[in-house]
């Protein structure tokens, strides 16, 4: 810039002289050109020069100094020119601001698609920002900005903590069940931010526990009712082991019947065990293994299977099987299951001499499956959680063909993996259908 500064004051030197020989042309000719030179010309330059001198030292250079510490250039970019560090310094600011920008819309974009409900308040107690995940949790309305927070989070432990933090600059968590317009649990912590300045703001965040804590009731029923079913079967089985064992000499119709008791437990651990594993491997999540196949054809397998059952009881099974030829694309052995569990019930619920009917149909892109029975029927009660695990009607309606309450959850499950329904329509006394849509060509991608 020195350089810069040099060529502009000469040039306003040569210019004013340039002026004032204008200005004096009527009369230059008259006078010799060393006076002009003297007088004139040589007065201009010398004025010029010390002119330069005096601003450069005295006034641009603490000018430069002053800007370049302003704008934090370094000492070592003194001598270049001005605009090209004022083009350097703009360049880095604009850069900088550019990455300021895109960190807050970063953050902005986190906040915004957290699960988590975010909320911060001032020292006056006001709602200064809040993320959309507040509205899904706590289900408030948007305009909740600049309201207090004691207008919004009504519950009167929530306010009494926030009060406390605001006074004492602590955190606190906890969790808190809220019951409007939903039963919901939430995890919350409340923690101080810009601590030990005056004004101290709070951040509230809350995380829906609800769906965690179904699960750790449903495993720990789960646990529960496992151990209740194992239970029966090994305490029977041991206290006629001991009987036996204990007994020297026991009559031969006595021990039939003991070992006939020890069988049928053993049989029922063994069914409980295996429906287990089944229903551990659905609920895995394993891949199912796809392919093309002729419904009927399985159903007829199965219905073989279980035609000596179905004679000991007398009982009349009616096969509808519309289609016969066309296929569906599923996992053939996971419908198995579904055909084997639901066929295996009616039977079972279905007094002697009773009428069993197997319907299936194509509808639209959708393959469904029909199981009626003329049996004893499921209470409207009950019909609402016929599907979970281990539960099973009154003993008193099903007497002692209850199973391990587990096979419907099984079927359940395996048709929801194949992105089907299953519904129920019963009434006591005079039977049941269960009803199974799967999608056809389903397939695993």
């Amino acid at each position: 810039m020195k350089k810069r500064f040099f060529i502009l004051s000469y040039t306003a030197g040569f210019f004013s002289m340039i002026m004032l020989i204008v200005i004096m042309a009527p009369i230059l000719p008259l006078l010799p050109w060393w006076i002009i030179a003297l007088r004139y010309v040589f007065p201009v330059a010398l004025v010029a020069v010390v002119i330069h001198v005096v601003l450069l030292f005295y006034a641009w250079n603490p000018f430069e100094k002053h800007l370049y510490n302003h704008l934090g250039l370094p000492s070592c970019s003194f001598d270049n020119d001005i605009l090209i560090n004022l083009e350097k310094s703009w360049t880095e600011q604009k850069k900088s601001k550019e990455q300021i920008q895109n960190e807050i819309e970063k953050l902005q974009n986190i906040l915004v698609y957290m699960s988590e409900g975010i909320i911060i308040i001032n020292d006056t107690g006001k709602i200064v920002f809040f993320n959309p995940a507040v509205e899904t949790i706590l289900n408030y309305p948007v305009a909740i900005k600049n309201k207090y927070y004691w207008e919004v989070l009504i519950n009167s432990k929530w306010t009494e903590e926030i009060r406390i933090c605001l006074e004492t600059e602590s955190s606190i968590r906890g969790e808190i069940v809220i019951t409007t317009p939903t039963e919901k649990i939430l995890h919350y912590e409340i923690t101080p931010i810009h601590k030990g300045k005056k004004n101290t703001q709070l951040l509230i965040k809350f995380s829906d526990l609800t769906h965690i804590r179904k699960l750790e009731r449903v495993r720990a029923d789960f646990v529960a009712n496992v151990s209740h079913e194992l239970r029966s079967p090994l305490t029977a089985i041991l206290g006629f082991v001991e009987t036996i064992k204990d007994q020297d000499s026991l009559e031969k119709d006595r021990m039939e019947k003991f070992l006939s008791i020890i069988h049928k437990n053993v049989i029922r651990l063994s069914d409980i065990v295996d429906d287990l594993l089944v229903l551990s491997k659905v609920e895995s999540g394993e891949h199912l293994q796809y392919t093309r196949f002729v419904p009927s054809i399985l159903i007829e397998e199965l219905v073989e299977l279980y035609r000596k059952k179905i004679q000991d009881k007398n009982q009349k099974i009616i096969l509808n099987l519309h289609h016969e030829k066309d296929e569906i694309s599923a996992d053939r052995y996971q419908l198995r299951q579904v055909v084997i569990n639901l066929l295996d019930n009616a039977i079972k619920y279905t007094h002697d001499g009773g009428e069993i009917s197997v319907t299936q149909d194509f509808i639209g892109q959708n393959y469904l499956f029909h199981l009626q029975d003329n049996g004893i029927g499921i209470p409207y009660n009950d019909q609402g959680r016929i599907f979970e695990r281990f539960y099973r009607v009154d003993k008193s309606r099903t007497g002692d063909t209850a199973g391990t309450g587990l096979g419907l959850s099984i079927v359940k499950n395996i048709v929801e993996s194949h992105h089907g329904s299953i519904t129920l329509k019963s009434e006591l006394g005079k039977g049941s259908c269960f009803t199974v849509s799967i999608p056809i060509g389903l397939t695993e991608a």
